[in-house]
């Protein structure tokens, strides 16, 4: 075993060092002239895929041997002009391209103003079946079915038909766009609950002005109008079914089945049941508010722990400055957790990963629980 380490430790530092054949043998369908690979790539409109290796890398060998000549990689990168580059005679590649050592697949959608191309790299070793998957989120930007693609037109539509306008602000090359768009905006129930909306979809680059406008910083994010005049905004990929309910509530903040709306009737309770209390502020057609009401209480724990306590839950909008400050609530949504005395023990916001946040706040209501 340390005769092991002791040798991925020298692999390791020979990576690094750049130690020694100086030479690459030819790899089949690859160039090895990056000039001749760009000017090629620039001509015919072609993403450029380069591959940084090095002749005494077994790791680099394996790959190409490998994950790269497996037929369903191959066939993802025949739209690419590929080059391969050996990093000892490019090393101002490490800081061009962010390369740190090898098998590093850099990926370029343009080749003709790379300021302007999306970059994504792949460093390391992939298996072949997880390179190809990952290579085919990489597509250009095209049409996506049921969603108008011109801002005008759709505005148009929009006025003729009455049906208000949605907004998707998406981006070519984007793993988590493309997921957005296939698993989430392509299931049945979220279509269903579109089926209202005049839907627009546009590249978030190409429309960085109208973006910033609507406050818009990465994509994939979907603004959707609501009651009020206000916007919701969805920037995360979320399960089906709790998008399409999302859409569904848009019409204005509703109370929730076995939430009381009273606070002061709530902290009477809990004294005189010697209960905890457990009070929520959230806002209506907020995507936070409803992940952490769905997602965050929801869950089995949380709900399980919540059955013990007084549940109130108040729109933020409509309690007093005063009262917020006095429950210390600086941000929406906001649970927090009171002993049967009404004196403040916790609070929680949607913050982190909620299979995490979840178990600290069911912990916190075990807690309260057993204290009464």
């Amino acid at each position: 075993m340390k005769r092991r380490l002791w040798l991925a430790a020298l692999a390791g530092m020979l990576t690094l060092a750049g130690c020694g054949q100086k030479e690459l043998a030819p790899l089949a369908d690859w160039g090895a002239d990056l000039p001749a690979a760009r000017a090629e790539a620039a001509k015919s409109g072609r993403p450029l895929a380069i591959l940084f290796s090095a002749p005494w890398s077994d790791v680099a060998g394996e790959f190409e041997r490998g994950a790269l000549a497996d037929p369903r990689v191959k066939s993802a990168l025949a739209r690419f002009v590929r080059v391969r580059l050996n990093l000892d005679q490019h090393r101002a590649a490490e800081a061009e391209y962010g390369v740190a050592g090898v098998p590093c697949l850099v990926l370029l959608s343009r080749a003709d103003d790379e300021k302007k191309a999306e970059r994504k790299l792949v460093r390391g070793s992939l298996p072949a079946e997880e390179l190809a998957q990952f290579l085919a989120t990489l597509g250009p930007w095209g049409a996506l079915p049921g969603w108008e693609s011109e801002p005008a037109a759709a505005e148009k539509q929009a006025a003729d038909s009455g049906k208000p306008l949605a907004v998707l602000y998406s981006v070519a090359w984007e793993p988590a766009a493309a997921a957005f768009e296939r698993e989430v905006l392509g299931d049945r129930q979220v279509q269903t609950a579109l089926d209202g909306f005049t839907l627009l979809r546009l590249n978030l680059a190409a429309n960085a002005a109208r973006a910033r406008a609507d406050k818009v910083a990465s994509a994939p994010t979907l603004l959707l109008p609501a009651a009020g005049g206000a916007r919701a905004a969805v920037s995360e990929k979320c399960p089906a079914e709790m998008l399409a309910g999302f859409i569904a509530g848009l019409a204005g903040w509703q109370q929730a089945p076995g939430w009381g709306s009273d606070h002061e009737a709530g902290f009477r309770q809990a004294r005189d049941e010697k209960k905890p209390l457990a009070l929520v502020l959230d806002a209506g057609a907020d995507w936070p508010s409803y992940k952490f009401l769905r997602a965050v209480l929801e869950s089995a724990g949380v709900k399980r722990e919540l059955d013990g306590c007084v549940r109130v839950r108040l729109e933020n909008a409509k309690v007093p400055k005063q009262l917020r400050k006095e429950w210390q609530v600086a941000e929406v949504p906001s649970l927090v957790i009171f002993d049967s005395g009404g004196a403040r023990r916790s609070a929680f916001t949607l913050r982190g990963e909620v299979e995490e946040l979840s178990g600290k706040i069911a912990g916190e209501l075990k807690a309260a629980a057993r204290a009464r």
